[in-house]
């Protein structure tokens, strides 16, 4: 995050999730740290707003204690000269998904002896599993939202791992976030794959009066001298804030 920063010429907040050398349920960021960060222009005004770990999660720079998937989500406030906002980076538990599309293709792959019982019954195992913990962090993750931001302006950058009509996304739909590729009207235009098809499961939301979503798109999906940025596509949001004269 710090070279990325560097050359991009922003300032940014990042926290580790997970990190290199482990013991048990213990690692430490000795040869490697995996964690989330928040990229911002080093003329607008940032302060940490706070952070959750869910899933069992406990991070530091020095060490991480992590459950079975531990995942997080912290936010910064952000202040220019004419308005300020919050903007939270949330990730939740990753899995396969349990809709119905899903679930068909599994099975027939099954049906078809592409994959045997023992994986079959693992790979739904694990979307139910899925399924639970993430609606369990949608509920954290929109309390600590809401005892932070009020009734401010919020944005959320999440890899959220969910689909787009998933019972998750609707708490946070219900509770006044735009999904801003769905209000654009962009067809569901995958940013994930597995081996049972492609998904979109990384999301870019906002709440707040006045917010105008201008344009959204799939960005980094072009392969660079044959190598990919990341693992998944990424989502870019032009969005508009009126003037407002503090997030508090």
């Amino acid at each position: 995050a710090e070279l990325a920063s560097a050359y991009l010429g922003y300032d940014t907040d990042y926290h580790t999730s997970r990190s290199g050398i482990r013991i048990a349920s213990v690692s430490i960021p000795i040869n490697l740290r995996e964690g989330d960060s928040i990229f911002f222009r080093k003329e607008y005004s940032s302060d940490f707003a706070g952070k959750i770990g869910m899933k069992s999660l406990v991070s530091s720079e020095i060490f991480t204690i992590f459950g079975r998937d531990g995942v997080q989500a912290f936010g910064r406030k952000i202040s220019t000269e004419k308005t300020s906002f919050y903007v939270f980076s949330v990730v939740w538990t990753e899995s396969y998904f349990n809709d119905k599309k899903s679930l068909e293709i599994m099975l027939n792959s099954y049906v078809d002896g592409k994959i045997d019982g023992k994986t079959y019954y693992s790979i739904i195992k694990n979307a139910v599993y899925g399924a639970d913990a993430r609606l369990a962090q949608a509920e954290e993750t929109l309390s600590f939202i809401n005892s932070i931001a009020g009734e401010a302006p919020v944005i959320i950058l999440g890899s959220l791992n969910s689909l787009h009509d998933s019972p998750e996304l609707k708490l946070l739909k219900n509770a006044g976030f735009v999904d801003t590729v769905e209000f654009s009207g962009l067809r569901e235009d995958y940013t994930m794959k597995n081996q049972f098809g492609t998904y979109r499961s990384d999301y870019i939301l906002i709440r707040g009066k006045d917010l105008k979503i201008i344009t959204t798109e799939r960005v980094l999906d072009k392969p660079v001298y044959g190598v990919y940025p990341a693992s998944r596509y990424g989502i870019k949001a032009v969005i508009n804030f009126p003037e407002h004269p503090s997030a508090q």
